[in-house]
């Protein structure tokens, strides 16, 4: 702190008539930001703006640069190329070095407010970490391919199997009951060994079950019954034992929730959700036109089991893990905004469950759609899915935030559901479904996720995307069977708008509960937290001032002499007439050198900071006023005497 004071003492002497002084505006500083795993740096184009005690910056000024950028209670390990010892203070470095000055400091242990750069090394995306992802996508794309490469066959398999358009709808909605049973699996694995072994069991479980169903489905074709019961239940377990294998995308969100950066993590996030929207592209094209080759509705099985089994043999070889360190302390619980956005959660694939579900079958029965044509509107609806999440969304996030692009994308499910069951053929259909309906699907599927991981903490973040996941699954199911009755009923009234509108109600229900959870929930929730942001960021700047700081002990002759030296030689080599003008100059020091509260190094610090730039301002408007009588004596000097 003397060295500070000495500093505005300095400054102070400055506006006095004589030898003219750079100017150094503290709000002009310019500094490099770098960041080394654990460790960051600084680099500072003047010794303002902060106060370090024992190597441990304590406050850091607000109005500079340097605020946002240096953090409290870092340590400083470097300067320059000194490295700080106990026989190296701070304080003879940083004051004796050359400007610019460099910091090397380590951000504060366990802070929740280091910046996105300062995590450690698991926050970079290394080779091995970028391999992990791909595969992790990958196996989250085969999971929903498992499902989606039997939509265009299953429905050509209910004459030959003879079960019915609810047993087709069970068929199709146990693959994501399982999915539910398999995220619980996953999620143990995931725990004890790491998501390298749950992958693997994923991968695995995918390549065999499909491969399972494609051996199934070539019997049932040259049986001499395919109509008896014991192939339809075959049919059902596989489907469950597919289901509980493929569940990796909790999986997928938890390995980049470890180890991708933060910045990068939305962009990640969305290539997951692309994958498995691409799964919607892949699965209805693969399965609509490999199912006409021989085997004959068999061949799609077959295709999606050997891509399964060729990246688990390469996640053997190049699979990293990632595994969640164990947590000490009383379990974390969901906050009120998440628990609210959970229990709406639901309505969101029961609402997209009508066309994602039984849209094939819907497609068949309205338009009468061949199986490689059902793929094809299925492949373009994902592909403007794909779009939409890739460019629109993110835009939208960015420009409305997310809770409001939630209230949106909701209110265009119940406008694309109240009038696709209108539509008279397959065209106006698809349109109708790629830039109202599943617009809006693409867009809360993204949004929700975004705006749950924003109300989650790093302890809850695992165990929320688990809940999503199953909560969709389970959703799924539920619409499996809700519209495969609806759709059968539809059939016999032939009125195909029915199915619609009853898609449309649960889309009301869901827009609904988003307004009401909007206005209720999220929007005091917001308020408050912003308030709460505002104090902690005031009170994480305020540190109990250490007594060492202001109380100093009693003056001696040496002090005497030191000091004295110093403020006569600025005082002389600037012009001020220091015996003459004593008492004038003792009057303008006691102004100057005012009392310092002892509250808070923050107060204390602000204080004089601002003593300083006045100071500053004042020893400008000095130079002014020598310049002003600079250029008045070179004028005096030529005019004729």
């Amino acid at each position: 702190m003397g060295k500070a004071v000495a500093e505005v003492a300095e400054v102070a002497v400055e506006m006095g008539v004589g030898t003219k002084v750079e100017e150094t505006p503290n709000r002009s500083l310019q500094n490099e930001y770098k960041v080394a795993k654990s460790t960051y740096e600084v680099v500072l184009k003047q010794r303002t703006g902060l106060f370090v005690e024992d190597r441990t910056v304590k406050v850091v000024d607000k109005s500079s640069c340097l605020h946002g950028l240096l953090l409290p209670d870092s340590v400083v390990l470097k300067i320059n190329d000194t490295v700080l010892s106990d026989g190296v203070t701070f304080e003879k470095v940083f004051w004796q070095a050359d400007l610019p000055v460099k910091l090397v400091l380590h951000g504060p242990l366990e802070s929740e407010e280091l910046p996105t750069q300062m995590h450690s090394d698991t926050r970079e995306i290394t080779k091995e970490v970028l391999i992990t992802l791909i595969i992790c996508y990958f196996s989250a794309f085969i999971d929903l391919f498992g499902m989606m490469v039997t939509n265009p066959v299953l429905p050509f398999l209910l004459p030959i199997m003879e079960f019915d358009d609810t047993q087709l709808g069970l068929l199709n909605s146990i693959y994501n009951a399982a999915m539910i049973i398999g995220a619980l699996v996953i999620g143990v694995l995931m725990s004890r060994y790491g998501t390298r072994t749950a992958i693997l069991f994923s991968l695995l479980g995918s390549a065999i079950t499909l491969a399972a169903q494609g051996v199934l489905v070539q019997v049932v074709m040259n049986a001499d019954d395919p109509t008896d019961s014991k192939y339809y239940m075959m049919f059902l377990f596989l489907r469950l034992a597919a289901g509980t294998t493929g569940s990796s995308m909790p999986v997928v969100m938890t390995y980049i929730g470890m180890r991708v950066p933060l910045k990068e993590k939305p962009k990640h996030m969305a290539i997951a959700a692309s994958c498995m929207t691409s799964a919607i592209v892949a699965g209805p094209i693969v399965g609509g036109t490999l199912s006409n080759f021989s085997p004959r509705f068999a061949l799609p099985f077959y295709v999606g089991a050997a891509f399964a089994f060729s990246f688990f043999l390469v996640a053997l070889i190049w699979l990293g893990n990632a595994k969640k360190p164990p947590q000490a302390g009383k379990k974390n619980r969901f906050s009120k905004p998440l628990c609210a956005l959970l229990v709406v959660a639901p309505l969101k694939m029961l609402t997209f469950g009508a066309f994602i579900v039984m849209g094939p079958a819907y497609m068949m029965w309205k338009f009468n759609l061949k199986p490689e044509e059902v793929g094809s509107v299925l492949s373009l609806h994902g592909v403007s899915v794909v779009a939409n999440q890739f460019f629109l969304t993110p835009f939208l996030i960015k420009r409305l935030c997310p809770e409001r692009v939630l209230l949106l994308s909701s209110f265009m499910m119940v406008c694309g559901s109240s009038i696709v069951g209108l539509m008279p053929n397959w065209w106006s259909f698809q349109l109708v479904i790629a830039l109202c309906y599943g617009l809006g699907f693409s867009t809360l599927v993204t949004t929700l996720n975004v705006s749950c991981d924003k109300f989650a903490t790093n302890a809850t973040r695992p165990a929320m995307n688990s809940a999503l996941f199953m909560i969709d699954q389970f959703s799924l199911f539920i619409s499996g069977i809700v519209f495969g009755k609806v759709l059968e009923i539809s059939k016999t009234l032939d009125w195909s708008a029915l199915f619609w509108y009853v898609d449309c109600g649960i889309a009301s229900a869901l827009f609904l509960s988003l307004v009401l959870v909007y206005c209720c929930i999220l929007t005091p929730n917001e308020a408050k937290r912003r308030m709460i942001a505002e104090k902690s960021e005031l009170a994480s700047s305020q540190h109990n001032i250490n007594p060492s700081c202001f109380e100093e002990l009693d003056p001696e002759e040496p002090d005497y002499l030191e000091v004295g030296k110093h403020v006569v030689d600025l005082l002389h080599s600037r012009n001020w007439a220091w015996r003459k003008k004593r008492d004038y100059i003792n009057e303008l020091l006691d102004l100057v050198l005012i009392e310092l509260p002892t509250d808070t190094l923050e107060h204390r610090m602000e204080v004089i900071w601002d003593l300083r730039e006045k100071l500053q301002h004042a020893s400008k408007n000095r130079k002014e006023i020598d310049q002003f009588y600079e250029e008045l004596g070179q004028f005096t000097s030529v005019q004729p005497s």
